[in-house]
């Protein structure tokens, strides 16, 4: 029995907690299930996401796994407003600090003005998320705040895992 516990129960036991240090400390896998992010995310697949331990580095179009607390879920968007950023969003166009932005990863684009037409500025402590797919997307633009607190951000998408023949960075 002593062999059994020190060859099979020890290193069974050690296997769990280090892996769950790594996914509370490192990474995690997220699922997509809508395709809100389409096409740069198809619904249905799994991301290798790692953790995010300061959101102050995070780059404007990454794409991030955050939780959104008006609907209890967790969600993946693409980080488009920083802290302070004057965001307008005028027929489909983006707009950041007056500059129209170019958006290559826009195939579906939506053609509506957002935020009633308005700048709007990002809080000190908050971010703006929009999906790929804007007319598929329920994002920022029509959530009672548009805007995700600093200590909602969880990680940044870094790879698609599965489907296996679909494997790739997240760009």
């Amino acid at each position: 029995m002593k062999s059994f516990v020190k060859e099979w129960v020890i290193p069974l036991i050690a296997g769990c907690i280090l892996a769950f240090i790594i996914k509370q400390l490192l990474f995690f896998v997220a699922f997509v299930p809508t395709g809100s992010m389409e096409p740069t995310i198809q619904p249905g697949e799994r991301l290798l996401v790692t953790r995010v331990h300061k959101p102050e580095k995070l780059k404007r179009n990454d794409i991030v796994v955050f939780n959104f607390e008006e609907a209890g879920q967790v969600l993946v968007k693409r980080l488009i407003g920083l802290p302070g950023d004057k965001i307008k969003i005028i027929e489909g166009v983006l707009f950041i600090n007056g500059e129209e932005i170019d958006e290559p990863y826009i195939v579906y684009a939506d053609k509506e003005t957002s935020f009633g037409g308005e700048e709007i500025t990002i809080p000190e402590d908050s971010y703006l998320f929009l999906g790929d797919n804007r007319p598929g997307s329920l994002d920022g633009r029509f959530w009672s705040s548009p805007f995700i607190k600093e200590s909602d951000i969880i990680g940044k998408a870094r790879f698609v895992i599965f489907p296996l023949n679909k494997i790739r960075t997240v760009k």
